[in-house]
């Protein structure tokens, strides 16, 4: 069956006008389906057909309507009458299995009591959750990111106390949150050298948050990305550890 080289050419103009609308460049929309710079340009341009598989990426990425531009990516694989014909046996049959629901009023009835005990059961659920939420930050990544900002003043004042310098702890404090702010403005994060166990699970839930068909069309530099970003973000924060231990000082003067 021959290709439908119109049906490409609407491909990319759609994903052209979608692209300018949502400020993205060929390259970062590269990088979210799995694809490289120049394949993309290609794509935009018709002169490539868009494989079925980057559908739903493109669609996610870009927030276009999934249903007419799916059946525009069909029409380059087949004539439209056949994508039509394909769209009406989906059509239909999810009208029978709705009907089908429908009919028994024992289902309906399963279906209004399940509603309403999940209804029942959503504010304890969501008040669990919230609790166990705060349990696992204060004792968990709290303690954490304290420990990281003492770690992190400590191996300051051992490096000024190396060169003669002395402070005071007001001061010290003053200029390392200085330093580490200014590190950060130039783009890099302050990381622990060895990844944490709450890192380590980021990393291992990174594509699994991701959970799409076409992941395994997505290129390993990206999945790298994604891991990357994902232990960056569960990292310990120096400035909550500086808030939590200032708190602690506080409420513990003596010591």
């Amino acid at each position: 069956m021959e290709r439908n080289q119109y049906a490409a050419t609407r491909v990319g103009q759609i994903i052209f006008e979608h692209l300018s609308e949502s400020g993205l460049t060929y390259t970062e929309l590269a990088g979210r389906i799995g694809v490289n710079g120049t394949k993309m340009k290609n794509l935009c341009a018709g002169r490539h057909y868009l494989p079925l598989e980057l559908i739903e990426p493109i669609v996610e990425a870009l927030e276009i309507e999934p249903e007419n531009f799916t059946g525009v990516v069909l029409c380059q694989y087949g004539s439209e009458c056949a994508v039509q014909y394909i769209a009406k046996v989906f059509g239909d049959a999810r009208s029978a299995r709705n009907t089908s629901s429908e009919g028994d009023p024992r289902d309906q009835s399963n279906k209004d009591a399940l509603q309403e005990s999940c209804i029942d059961l959503e504010p304890e659920a969501q008040n669990l959750n919230h609790i166990q939420g705060d349990a696992e930050s204060k004792s968990g990544a709290s303690q954490v990111d304290i420990d990281f900002w003492r770690i992190l003043k400590r191996g300051f004042r051992t490096g000024l106390s190396d060169r003669g310098i002395a402070v005071g702890e007001k001061d010290l404090i003053l200029a390392l949150r200085f330093m580490l702010e200014e590190i950060e403005t130039s783009g890099l994060h302050v990381v622990p050298w060895k990844p944490t166990s709450q890192q380590h699970q980021a990393i291992k839930e990174a594509l699994e948050e991701k959970k799409r068909m076409s992941i395994r069309w997505v290129r390993t530099r990206t999945k790298q990305r994604w891991r990357y970003k994902a232990a960056v973000e569960a990292a310990p924060n120096w400035r909550h550890g500086y808030e939590l231990d200032k708190k602690v000082e506080e409420e513990e003067p003596g010591e």
